[in-house]
């Protein structure tokens, strides 16, 4: 099948003295303009349906949460009372349930954040057995509290060791998953209706086809740089998880596509060029990598 990079653009511009009511409006009408635009375009002419809801719903919380480290088995048993009705939402322009699920996920992201950060108080015992599961997207979310807590003193381990492994002492590593927490939360916290809903319709965009992508004008602005990096460098375009470089896709042609050894989902913990020593990318962003 053709791919093929769908962007659309969202421009609101609002005056200083709009009303929240007359932005909700606005907000509204942009919507519902961009999917009945996307929906009668986009090649695939797949009907904005029932079923396409339910991609639309998983979409959304992978987007926020694929991992499974922050929302609950209860959340998402509430979120899901909407799961085949977003399609008849999104023709009306009518975001609210994607706003009320981001708002969720940041009340539940301060919760983890204060999680993490009791555990950094104590000390881990490393020569004790355990297991971890990196990729935890087939994984259920916690059932309650408790098992998140669990999850976070289990995650919280693990990444405290990944970064000694890496070199760094036991309050660098300490001190690093301080700042990642809280650049985590910093960004998220700092997310405009507009970034919420540019999520949200990335969401429906994906649910027609992989390729295609919503774009807001700044998200276009570093996509045309993330490309470009992708192209002279090493022919992968990245993404950034969890203080993590990941490989979000291989390039055709490319160096990493040549080499063969780098793969979809790979986590870059280090990077070297030529016979110089290797220096750790973890916690570094994209920009920098």
């Amino acid at each position: 099948m053709k791919k093929l990079i769908a962007i659309l653009l969202l421009f609101v511009f609002l005056g200083g003295n709009t009303g929240v009511a007359e932005e909700d409006k606005l907000n509204q009408a942009v919507v519902r303009g961009i999917v009945e635009r996307f929906t009668s375009l986009h090649y695939a002419q797949v009907p904005l349906n029932d079923e396409l809801s339910k991609r639309i719903f998983q979409l959304y919380l992978d987007s926020l949460d694929s991992g499974h480290y922050y929302f609950l088995e209860s959340d998402v048993k509430e979120f899901r009372a909407k799961e085949t009705s977003l399609d008849d939402m999104l023709r009306r322009g009518d975001v609210t349930w994607a706003m009320d699920v981001f708002t969720r996920f940041l009340t539940r992201l301060s919760q983890r954040q204060a999680m993490l950060e009791s555990f950094l108080e104590d000390e881990f015992d490393f020569d004790k057995d355990g297991q971890w599961r990196i990729d935890r997207k087939d994984e259920p979310y916690p059932k309650n509290e408790d098992e998140a807590k669990e999850t976070w003193r289990l995650k919280t381990k693990f990444d405290l060791l990944t970064l000694k492994l890496a070199g760094n002492t036991d309050q660098e590593a300490k001190d690093r998953l301080l700042k990642r927490i809280r650049s985590i939360w910093k960004d998220y916290s700092q997310y405009t209706d507009d970034d919420v809903i540019a999520l949200y319709l990335n969401a429906l965009t994906r649910a027609y086809d992989p390729h295609s992508t919503y774009m807001a004008a700044e998200d276009l602005r570093n996509f045309d740089i993330s490309i470009k990096l992708s192209l002279d460098g090493i022919g992968a375009v990245l993404r950034w998880e969890d203080g993590y470089t990941v490989v979000n896709s291989i390039i055709p042609g490319g160096a990493a596509a040549r080499h063969g050894k780098l793969a979809v989902d790979d986590r870059i913990i280090a990077v070297a060029q030529g016979t110089e020593p290797f220096e750790s990318v973890i916690d570094m962003r994209l920009n920098d990598v």
